[in-house]
C-alpha cells in the first residue's frame, strides 16, 4: 500500500474543527481552508491532494458531519471530482460550493451553493 512519506494520509486543519461540529467545508488547499474558515466561520480542511483524490482511509474521519460542503475549483475536472468525492462520502450528505469568477453571477451558473443531484 502506498503511504505518503510520513506514514499517514490526513486533512490539513482537522485538529481545529470542534468535536460537536456537525457541518465541514472540504477544499483543494492549506490556504483554502484557512480562508474559507475566515470568511465563513465554517469549520475547513485541506484535502491531502488537493482535488486530485480522497483516500479511502479517510472516509471514516467524515462519517460524524452530516453536512460536508465541496468547495474545489470551477474548472470542469475539479468540479467531476467534487461529484466522484460526493458519491465516495455519501451524496445525501455533500453540497457542492461554486465561487463567481469574474462577470459570472449564480443565476449564470456562476457561484452558489447546490446538492449534488
Amino acid at each position: 500500500a502506498f503511504l505518503p512519506r510520513g506514514g499517514h494520509f490526513g486533512f490539513f486543519g482537522e485538529h481545529t474543527v470542534g468535536p460537536d461540529e456537525e457541518e465541514v467545508v472540504l477544499c483543494e488547499s492549506e490556504f483554502d481552508a484557512m480562508m474559507i474558515h475566515q470568511f465563513t466561520d465554517l469549520p475547513a480542511m485541506a484535502l491531502p491532494h488537493g482535488s486530485q483524490s480522497l483516500p479511502p482511509v479517510l472516509l471514516q474521519r467524515l462519517e460524524r458531519f452530516k453536512k460536508i460542503y465541496l468547495w474545489l475549483r470551477n474548472d470542469a475536472p475539479s468540479q467531476e471530482q467534487a461529484k466522484s468525492f460526493a458519491r465516495k462520502i455519501g451524496i445525501s450528505r455533500c453540497w457542492n460550493v461554486r465561487t463567481c469568477l469574474s462577470g459570472e453571477t449564480s443565476a449564470t451558473g456562476g457561484g452558489g451553493t447546490k446538492k449534488f443531484p
